[in-house]
C-alpha cells in the first residue's frame, strides 16, 4: 500500500488494525458458516433462496426456535413484526405500515434480503438467472 510519507507514522497503524480486524471477521464467518452446517442443518434450505446468506439463515433459525410452536407459517411473520398493524373503525380499514414487533435485527436483515431479491441484483427470467 502506497502513504504519502508525511501519513505513513499516522495511518499505518491503523491500515494494520484494519486488516487484523478484516481476518477475524472473516474467522468468525467461517465459524457461522460451519455452525450452520453442523448444528442448524435447517439453515441450508433457506440458503438456497437468492439472496439469503448464512448469517441471515442462521438468525432465521435461532430467533424462531421451535418451528412446531407455529400453527400456520404467517403466524411467523407476525411473530417478527411483519404483519400490517391495524385501525380498523366501521368501514374504515387503511393499509398501516407493519406492526415492528419481535426481532428487530432479524427484521433488518430479512429487509436487506428484499432489497437484494427485489432490486438491481434480482434473477429474473428476463436477466437469465434463477435457481
Amino acid at each position: 500500500m502506497i502513504l504519502p510519507e508525511g501519513l505513513k507514522p499516522a495511518l499505518k497503524p491503523l491500515i494494520e488494525q484494519i486488516e487484523q480486524i478484516s481476518k477475524q471477521i472473516e474467522m468468525f464467518d467461517q465459524l457461522i458458516l460451519q455452525m450452520a452446517r453442523k448444528t442448524y442443518p435447517e439453515t441450508q434450505a433457506l440458503m438456497k433462496v437468492h439472496g439469503v446468506g448464512v448469517l441471515t439463515a442462521v438468525t432465521f433459525v435461532l430467533t424462531l426456535g421451535d418451528k412446531q410452536r407455529f400453527g400456520q407459517s404467517r403466524d411467523v411473520g407476525s411473530y417478527i413484526g411483519l404483519r400490517p398493524r391495524r385501525d380498523q373503525s366501521g368501514s374504515h380499514d387503511p393499509q398501516l405500515g407493519i406492526t415492528k414487533a419481535g426481532n428487530g435485527y432479524l427484521r433488518s436483515l430479512l429487509t436487506e434480503c428484499a432489497n437484494h431479491v427485489l432490486g438491481p441484483f434480482a434473477k429474473t427470467a428476463r436477466s437469465g438467472g434463477g435457481d
